[in-house]
């Protein structure tokens, strides 16, 4: 939340208020300087209170500020931003466009008010302002981090990757965009350019965990097990309820074929989340390759019941229960695989099940 607290330097020239003689040209020019003087007194007291989280207090100030000077317009940007923390978003956009009327870095409202509409769902609304705050400001590397975002969500991964380009361009040290670069690449097939923009983001800001969780991810595709698994354990030690690291660290080791050490892995990442699906299912992985055919069995079942459209959770069950000599109930599992889309299960049931 950027708030301005730059004072308005003030220049009075008594000729501007001429009247018939100099007592009343004195006494005018003195009121005016008055209530500019009050105005920028509220206005400062309502930059506290909004500092210090006193949204409605801070709006009454800002109010205040503006009868004594109509035409300080900070006071609408600010009164605009306590507005939005209130979610009083009808208030926060008629404020916000009001300063765009007269501010000449009106981008900072433009962005408020793109933030206002994501939050309201309102996309194409959002994507105007944003391109608003771009254009009266193309320097700043946030709006394009911010469209880069949007084009990633929206699978646009090369159109992401020119804008996080953009803003790094901009900030050399900005690590979100490394990351989401990083991610963009990885997406598009392209894991040692991932490995590096991770790299870079690890760099320019060493205290994010999900960095480290995504670079141990890069490393794992391109097989450098141990280097995954050391970037899977600084994650955790930056955030030892990073439940996902904990699932991916155990997948490192799973693919490094640690199998116990992998069961291990995804019990605490279990203890961290017990309604996470995917270290259940990866837990019975794991049980599958130790040939602990019950205790994958019942990881599958969890699975299931946490989400029952896990195509691959089935699957796994399946090949428990052939192991387990339920071979009826294995074809069964298969069958729900295949109708959920998964060609390796259809592929299963027409080999077994089909005789």
């Amino acid at each position: 939340m950027k708030i301005f607290t730059i004072a308005i330097a003030l220049l009075i020239s008594s000729a501007h208020f001429a009247q018939t003689d100099s007592t009343s040209t004195v006494l005018s020019g003195t009121f005016l300087v008055d209530s500019i003087a009050e105005s920028q007194k509220i206005y400062n007291e309502g930059i506290s209170s909004l500092e210090n989280n006193a949204f409605e207090k801070a709006i009454e100030q800002f109010s205040k500020s503006l009868t004594f000077n109509p035409s300080f317009d900070k006071n609408y940007y600010n009164r605009g931003l306590a507005y939005k923390e209130l979610k009083i978003y009808s208030k926060a956009l008629e404020d916000f466009e009001t300063y765009t009327s007269t501010a000449e870095n009106k981008d900072v409202a433009y962005y408020e008010m793109y933030r206002i509409k994501l939050e309201l769902n309102e996309e194409s609304a959002a994507d105007r302002y944003l391109e608003l705050a771009m254009l009266n400001n193309p320097s700043e590397p946030k709006y394009s981090y911010e469209r880069g975002v949007k084009r990633f969500q929206d699978g646009n991964y090369d159109g992401a990757i020119a804008d996080f380009s953009t803003a790094i361009a901009a900030d050399k040290n900005y690590a979100y965009a490394y990351n989401d670069r990083g991610s963009a690449k990885l997406q598009k097939g392209d894991t040692q350019g991932a490995i590096e923009d991770y790299r870079m983001a690890v760099i320019s800001n060493k205290s994010l965990p999900f960095v480290y969780n995504n670079l141990g991810t890069a490393l794992r595709k391109a097989e450098k097990y141990q280097e995954a698994i050391d970037n899977y354990t600084k994650a955790l030690l930056l955030d030892d309820k990073y439940y996902i690291a904990m699932n991916n660290r155990g997948l490192a080791k799973f693919e490094n074929k640690h199998y116990e050490e992998a069961v291990k892995d995804f019990s605490d990442a279990i203890k961290l989340n017990p309604k996470y699906a995917f270290a259940y299912n990866n837990r019975a992985s794991a049980y599958l390759k130790l040939k602990k055919y019950k205790e994958a069995e019942t990881d599958c079942t969890k699975a299931i019941d946490l989400d029952g459209s896990y195509s691959y959770a089935f699957f796994n069950r399946g090949i428990a229960r052939e192991m387990l000599r339920l071979v009826e109930q294995a074809c069964s599992d298969w069958r729900t695989a295949a109708e959920l889309g998964m060609k390796s299960a259809e592929a299963y049931y027409n080999s077994t099940c089909n005789d």
